[in-house]
């Protein structure tokens, strides 16, 4: 089987985040729905107690969605020139197509894409190789996806590559494991100052981090390593599929939907 290496494009580089108050309180657990999109740069762990410590819900206001900041950001923000030739297929892997309140596969984008975490709809083990085949059809050698919401965020920019660099054909897993690599990349000091910008918001991410750690066997070490664009998700990380959101959308980008699912029957963005 031939060896493929996937390629990121890359955004700014930024100083490493400041630890921030420790006074923040924190919680587990949201119900709240929002969507997002990516940014780049250093880790810091966030500045508040260990998750098996944490204050009731009630200690943290509660955050108000701005449909404003939704509805500005429907078409994506790029900062650089569109060359036509990115422009990506409509035909998707049923895998990864998004359909309005079914998700394609179960998978909670926190956990790494493995034979465990990427399971099929009725919660059996998914075949493995089903996620080998080619994410688009034509086949396509680059990929840009974005979220919708936050526009501080550069979009996620990837190719795949044989073992001696030849462009191959991007797979469905390729693209789990992009995104789930661009959502594992730590908040910057300038993200998390945007993020106060909106009442509350800090404070909703701060509770997702905390609702992450306490749910992971290593709950220490993903304390340790602070704050991430996963967590701006609110809770929000089951995977509900891509989409090109229209045809003339000229910028060429894939949107990633995602939503909150109690036992994955549930909501998505």
């Amino acid at each position: 089987m031939t060896a493929k290496r996937v390629h990121w494009g890359r955004g700014p580089s930024l100083p490493p985040f400041m630890r921030a108050s420790p006074n923040t309180p924190a919680t587990n657990g949201l119900d709240d729905l929002l969507s997002v999109t990516d940014s780049s740069a250093p880790a810091t762990p966030p500045p508040l107690a260990f998750a098996s410590n944490l204050p009731s819900t009630n200690a943290l206001p509660k955050y108000r969605h701005d449909p404003r900041m939704t509805r500005s950001h429907t078409y994506p923000y790029y900062p650089y020139n569109y060359s036509p030739r990115l422009k990506p297929s409509s035909h998707l892997h049923p895998s990864l197509q998004y359909k309005r309140q079914i998700v394609p596969l179960l998978w909670d984008m926190s956990e790494e894409p493995t034979p465990q975490s990427v399971r099929a709809l009725d919660g059996s083990a998914l075949d493995w190789r089903c996620l080998s085949t080619p994410a688009t059809d034509p086949h396509c050698k680059f990929m840009r996806i974005q979220c919708l919401g936050f526009n501080f965020w550069y979009p996620l920019e990837f190719n795949s590559r044989d073992n001696i660099g030849r462009p191959i054909a991007i797979s469905t897993l390729d693209v789990l494991v992009a995104i789930y690599k661009y959502l594992q990349m730590p908040l910057t000091p300038l993200e998390y100052d945007r993020l106060g910008t909106m009442p509350g918001l800090q404070e909703e991410v701060a509770r997702a981090f905390y609702g992450r750690c306490s749910r992971r066997p290593s709950a220490r070490l993903e304390h340790t390593q602070g704050l991430k664009r996963i967590d701006c998700l609110l809770g929000n990380t089951v995977f509900f599929g891509l989409s090109l959101e229209s045809p003339d959308l000229v910028s060429g980008f894939w949107q990633l939907r995602v939503g909150y699912s109690n036992h994955w029957n549930s909501t998505a963005r």
